[in-house]
């Protein structure tokens, strides 16, 4: 695998823009299977975790590389980081534009209309926006939180694991 740098972009850069573009993926694909598809009981949780295990192990495993190449943790963790912002933007816009695209197919979801049907809501379709919305915001925040750890704690893994600078 040819090492994708450059004098002004760090390798730690190159590593979080790819490791974003694969978790934008990974979020784009779960938006579509739970928004489009009847996903429901062991099938559901296991989507859900198999996602969640992936978006995790992503910045761990670049901030792990960085790391490791740069022997800084500091770098490791500015890798990890920004795999998971481009990663969580690219989820969030897949799922604002599933939601708006897909609002039909989405209502009709026995899931969802399970949900509408508790909350006490009037409207189908606001109650949608405010899931969406409310995904993204919760989601969002649990996410950079777990994001961080899973990075600081693989780049300072990687750190260990490059050793010492010679010279």
């Amino acid at each position: 695998m040819k090492k994708i740098t450059h004098k002004h972009h760090p390798r730690w850069q190159a590593l979080g823009v790819q490791g974003g573009v694969v978790a934008g993926l990974v979020w784009l694909v779960y938006t579509v299977i739970n928004n489009l598809s009847d996903v429901s009981g062991t099938n559901y949780r296991l989507m859900t975790n198999v996602s969640l295990y992936l978006l995790l192990a992503i910045p761990f495993v670049v901030a792990f590389l960085s790391a490791r190449e740069s022997r800084k943790t500091g770098e490791g963790v500015k890798g990890g980081m920004t795999a998971l912002g481009i990663g969580m933007g690219i989820g969030a816009l897949a799922l604002l534009f599933v939601t708006f695209l897909f609002m039909d197919v989405i209502r009709s979801n026995s899931g969802m209309i399970g949900d509408f049907k508790r909350s006490g809501m009037a409207d189908i379709r606001l109650f949608i926006l405010e899931d969406a919305f409310g995904s993204i915001l919760f989601g969002g925040t649990i996410m950079g939180l777990l994001g961080l750890v899973t990075s600081v704690g693989g780049a300072w893994m990687g750190a260990l694991a490059g050793g010492k600078k010679k010279g």
